[in-house]
């Protein structure tokens, strides 16, 4: 478990500790994209308290390889399962860590408000070339085929970012 007043990082998946060695990084991309004052847990869990998680916000009974949740305007929570991103990656051709990298990435903006589309797409582009490397920047997009898949959840009862209140 690494520890900041903003931003934490916690290890539930007992298998995998070299999930957190990128805290550093994790904390440059979230003050990057939500700015220092912005509180961030990013939790790393196995497949099955991921699918727990999955069927109980989003009504699918499988693992989900990130989550993300607002919790207020201020303050979010990251769930990433890195054996999911391990059967993903292999899709991207990409290592376990680059595509985590990503998942982080791509939860950090659905935090900030973004949803599946052509902006979500060109600020994971822009982020991904400032904090991966270069093969690995290059060669992730989710298309149109996720577009409908909707991973961000509001846990705080505020607005969604498009005038409707979301409560889960």
């Amino acid at each position: 478990m690494k520890k900041d007043s903003r931003f934490l990082i916690v290890n539930l998946t007992k298998r995998n500790p070299s999930a957190t060695a990128d805290g550093l990084l994790f904390k440059r991309i979230k003050n990057a994209i939500l700015g220092t004052r912005y509180r961030l847990e990013l939790l790393f869990m196995s497949p099955r308290d991921s699918q727990i998680l999955n069927h109980r916000y989003r009504n699918k009974n499988k693992p989900a390889n990130v989550l993300s949740f607002v919790l207020s305007q201020k303050e979010g929570q990251i769930v990433v399962c890195p054996e999911c991103a391990v059967r993903e990656a292999s899709r991207y051709e990409q290592t376990k860590k680059n595509f985590i990298r990503f998942l982080f990435i791509h939860a950090i903006l659905h935090l900030k408000g973004l949803r599946h589309g052509s902006t979500m797409e060109a600020e994971e582009r822009r982020f991904c070339k400032r904090f991966l490397p270069p093969k690995a920047s290059s060669a992730f997009s989710y298309g149109k085929k996720n577009i409908s898949r909707n991973r961000y959840r509001n846990l705080s009862g505020q607005s969604d970012g498009r005038g409707k209140r979301r409560t889960v």
